[in-house]
């Protein structure tokens, strides 16, 4: 659980300096802010998650995201193979995510029950991505933001990795999948996913 630090930067939105961690005040601090603070977090479907953020980061060629993961990736899962050349593929990235074991996490394929602590955290307000658009005014409402700062959501831009899952998926071992499917179980059950239904024949299920 992060705010936003009041001090403009020019550092990315994303990047972790922009913000204070729960970690960074004094536990009595915590506390008050858990129980007087609005709270609130949005989720979304496993699958669709992991491969966005494969999309995102790798497919891309994100030299960040190349240089703290697809060098070990390669590494790891190909034997011989340059740790230079940006091409990661997408059975290598799920290889990695379903061992990495006590390695490094990052917060675009961590679990959620280890990354928003919902079983620790009371929330006010779980959304869903893909219920963003219906779902983040509310939240803004509810939060007083819109009406201390006077802003409003910004226009959503519909997501096309949904379209994807079949054929990334598709092109992935039975093995691999279900090692998927134990690791992110608890995410499923804990928000009331269904597997993708493109999933089922992949899977005899």
């Amino acid at each position: 659980m992060a705010s936003l630090d009041g001090a403009e930067t020019k550092l990315g939105i994303h990047d972790a300096r922009n913000f204070k961690f729960l970690g960074n005040y004094p536990m009595e601090e915590v506390d008050l802010m858990l129980k007087t603070y609005f709270k609130f977090v949005f989720v979304r479907e496993p699958f669709e998650r992991l491969l966005s953020a494969y999309l995102d980061k790798f497919y891309s060629g994100d030299s960040d995201f190349h240089n703290n993961y697809g060098r070990e990736i390669i590494k790891r899962y190909r034997p011989g193979g340059n740790p230079e050349h940006k091409n990661i593929t997408f059975d290598e990235y799920l290889n990695y995510v379903i061992n990495i074991g006590k390695g490094y996490w990052n917060e675009h394929w961590q679990t959620y029950d280890k990354l928003c602590q919902p079983c620790g955290i009371q929330y006010d307000f779980i959304g869903k991505f893909e219920n963003l658009e219906q779902e983040a005014p509310y939240v803004l409402e509810m939060s007083g933001i819109s009406r201390k700062l006077n802003v409003s959501f910004p226009e959503i831009k519909p997501s096309r990795t949904s379209s994807k899952v079949s054929f990334y998926y598709s092109q992935i071992s039975k093995e691999r999948l279900y090692g998927v499917l134990q690791l992110f179980c608890s995410d499923t059950e804990m928000f009331q996913y269904d597997l993708p239904k493109s999933l089922y024949n992949i899977l005899d299920l």
